[in-house]
């Protein structure tokens, strides 16, 4: 696709596959671009139009994303995907009446969609109606027993149900019908982690590995896994082989970045590691706190606080964020904050990892 675009630049049919490719690779910053490009080139193509809203969704960009899909429902009301991004936008800013009701307008325009359907089966599950989803999606299978699409979700739905059996064993009838299905392995490996499976695991993501031409996602899941037993080793060589394939590969820099810096290597690699992943993932709080506590390690306090108050701003009930906040405010002289953003850690995980630190900048604070 990229050679497509590089002999001509407008080719709008491959901008928009490659958009769907970069969502699908967890590259948000990308997609916008390349949905960007699309709709530029042909501003009345409904399509291309209809991917910038999700990418614009993607980055959290939800006002734009909203004036997208205001315009595309005028033009063309009874489209399904269109309903199905609404509901989508709908459930992300907390409307889950809303939501419902686009999502059930997708379904009546096309009973085969699957964004609709995982839309409603997201809301039944919030609300705690885990039987309403499972008659959702055991409609849909009995329909189209071997999509993969809707086995994954299946399987998903086993494992909030806390049935890992039988989450696996859709998983696994997912790949048999699909092998590429990249978010069967994904869960599969999750799901192996949480029952301490490593091994297991691993073998999933280098077969999964072996597929593929750019394995990126699974020399990353595999350099996860190595983390997870604490060999950093080896999980730097699988997050470097990552970066060989893409050098844009968001979740490898970052955790590359992270072991650079919390194993004594190069400060500047790490920061340039830390910065490109914040240029494909600016909303993602470990990437915010990756790249804020490298500015810190690096003594930049001042430019250590914008990224960290991101993370916190994302998710304050993670110590370790909360942490590393309140020593960079504590180094800049901001000790009331940083007596906040400390207490708050200590409230959140009373023995995380840095809690005597936390405690003992505590006590020199007051």
């Amino acid at each position: 696709l990229n050679e497509v675009l590089r002999l001509n630049p407008r080719a709008v049919a491959a901008q928009m596959q490659l958009a769907t490719l970069q969502m699908q690779q967890g590259q948000p910053a990308a997609a916008l671009e390349s949905a960007q490009a699309a709709s530029s080139a042909q501003p009345g193509n409904l399509l291309a139009r209809l991917m910038l809203a999700r990418a614009l969704m993607a980055n959290g960009n939800l006002s734009q994303a909203e004036t997208e899909l205001k315009a595309l429902e005028q033009k063309i009301p009874k489209s399904a995907e269109v309903q199905a991004s609404v509901g989508t936008l709908l459930l992300a800013r907390r409307d889950l009446a809303g939501a419902r009701q686009a999502f059930e307008r997708a379904m009546h325009l096309d009973p085969n969609s699957n964004e609709a359907l995982a839309g409603l089966v997201t809301l039944d599950t919030v609300a705690r109606r885990l039987p309403d989803a499972r008659k959702l999606v055991d409609a849909r299978l009995s329909r189209t027993p071997n999509d993969p699409a809707t086995l994954v979700l299946s399987a998903r739905l086993y494992a909030t149900a806390g049935d890992m059996q039988s989450a696996e064993q859709t998983l696994l009838q997912a790949l048999k019908v699909a092998p590429d299905t990249l978010e069967a392995y994904d869960l599969l490996g999750q799901l192996y982690v949480a029952q301490k499976k490593l091994d297991e695991a691993r073998r999933m993501f280098a077969d999964l590995a072996a597929r593929q031409d750019k394995p990126v996602m699974a020399k990353t899941m595999i350099g996860m896994l190595y983390e997870l037993e604490g060999n950093r080793a080896e999980a730097r060589k699988q997050y470097e082989a990552a970066l060989a394939i893409d050098p844009r590969a968001a979740i490898a820099a970052n955790n590359l970045a992270w072991i650079e810096a919390e194993s004594g290597g190069n400060l500047d690699v790490a920061l340039q590691l830390a910065q490109a992943a914040k240029a494909q993932l600016p909303n993602q709080p470990e990437v915010n706190d990756t790249l804020g506590w490298i500015y810190y390690k690096k003594g930049l306090t001042t430019l250590a606080l914008g990224p960290l108050f991101q993370a916190v701003d994302t998710a304050p009930k993670n110590a370790a964020y909360q942490f590393h906040l309140g020593m960079a405010l504590a180094k800049n002289g901001e000790k009331d904050k940083a007596r906040a953003a400390l207490t708050a850690a200590l409230a959140a995980d009373p023995n995380f990892a840095d809690a005597a630190e936390a405690r003992r900048t505590l006590d020199s604070l007051r």
